[in-house]
């Protein structure tokens, strides 16, 4: 994941510089992130003033932001695995109890 400091020129995705700006309320004196995805397409359009994760330059707050959505994916990931990890021993919980109460290969 990357960013790139947007020229205001410069369509996004595709959409004329003007009409982006018009359409997300940008002025021209806004400095403008971009955030692309892993597809390397345009995803998040972020003002300074109004970012998320500010940093002392516009740089900085571009790649706070991005940490702070690879933090985010890792934490989501980490829940799968610990759910999924959970289920494995209420299934072996189960099964053990299951043993104990039928005999094995019930």
């Amino acid at each position: 994941m990357t960013y790139r400091i947007w020229d205001k020129q410069s369509p996004i995705n595709g959409c004329p510089a003007d009409q982006a700006m018009a359409t997300l309320g940008i002025t021209a004196s806004d400095k403008v992130y971009i955030i692309l995805d892993d597809n390397g397409r345009d995803w998040i359009v972020q003002t300074q003033a109004n970012c998320p994760h500010p940093g002392a330059t516009i740089d900085e707050s571009a790649q706070n932001h991005i940490n702070a959505i690879l933090t985010e994916r890792e934490s989501v990931a980490q829940s799968k695995t610990d759910r999924a990890a959970e289920s494995d021993r209420l299934a072996a919980v189960e099964d053990a109890i299951t043993a104990l109460t039928f005999g094995e290969g019930a």
